[in-house]
């Protein structure tokens, strides 16, 4: 259980007989279902954590997809890596049938961690903020850290959990913060490839799968939006990490979370 302040929990899981209760941030609240907590932060909006030199560069328009050049500096990178390694734990999958956490190798083979918010972290909070519209009662899951070696991967998946009329993952921050490896692309199979020559510095365009690969490139980013208004899931967004074949990938993900528009 977190108890960092700033920090509270509601359900991933949300089943619509459930009644809402009331928390830190006006709208979001800690489902009665106790199946899966998910720890939601708000940024602290008082850092200045300037978007920089940071290239955007639109992948897709529906479902909006941008490419994010130099999201993290060297030295984020670096410290996230730093104080995420002594942590990791073997990573785990949503269980429909037990609704928990479970380890399943032939569907994800990676570790993972939620690093401390120190000020770095917080201050990624704010660029991810700040790097997408925001409004009132939308707030960000804990950021994960995933580490894939060799013969790691993660198997095509949604990062949406169609909770409407609940709170759902609204958007997926997908940071990449180690490279240095062969394989260990993001693959998206239901999203046609741009056809811009220029993108292949940063897309597999060699690639034989069907859809668009993105090569992880250390300080680069995709931000994708996973839900419409509505709250119904963009198809396309399904994706997968694909196996590493040497060397290790380092991967952050920030995910946001909000009620769909009701009105």
């Amino acid at each position: 259980m977190w108890s960092a302040q700033g920090v509270f929990l509601f359900n991933s899981q949300h089943p619509l007989r459930s009644r809402y209760i009331e928390s830190a941030i006006p709208g979001i609240g800690n489902w009665h279902d106790p199946s899966l907590q998910v720890p939601i932060v708000l940024p602290d909006m008082a850092l200045e954590c300037p978007l920089g030199n940071l290239e955007a560069i639109l992948i897709s328009e529906n479902p909006r997809m941008v490419y994010l050049k130099d999201f993290v500096t060297e030295i984020e990178r670096k410290h996230i890596i730093k104080i995420s390694e002594p942590i990791l734990e073997q990573s785990t999958v949503f269980d429909a049938e037990t609704k928990g956490p479970s380890t399943d190798l032939t569907f994800r083979r990676s570790d993972s961690a939620a690093p401390p918010r120190d000020e770095i972290i917080k201050c990624i909070e704010q660029r991810a903020r700040l790097a997408q519209p925001w409004s009132p009662g939308m707030g960000l899951e804990i950021l994960s850290v995933q580490r894939y070696q060799k013969d790691g991967f993660f198997s095509h998946h949604w990062d949406s959990f169609l909770n409407s009329p609940g709170p759902d993952r609204k958007s997926t921050f997908n940071i990449f913060l180690d490279g240095n490896c062969t394989g260990g692309g993001t693959h998206f199979p239901e999203l046609p490839i741009p056809d811009d020559p220029d993108l292949c510095n940063i897309l597999d365009c060699d690639s034989k799968l069907n859809g668009t690969v993105f090569k992880p490139i250390a300080g680069n980013a995709i931000f994708w939006e996973n839900v419409r208004s509505d709250g119904s899931r963009y198809e396309e967004t399904i994706h997968a990490g694909l196996p590493v074949e040497k060397g290790t990938k380092i991967g952050m993900n920030i995910w946001t979370w909000g009620f769909p528009d009701t009105d």
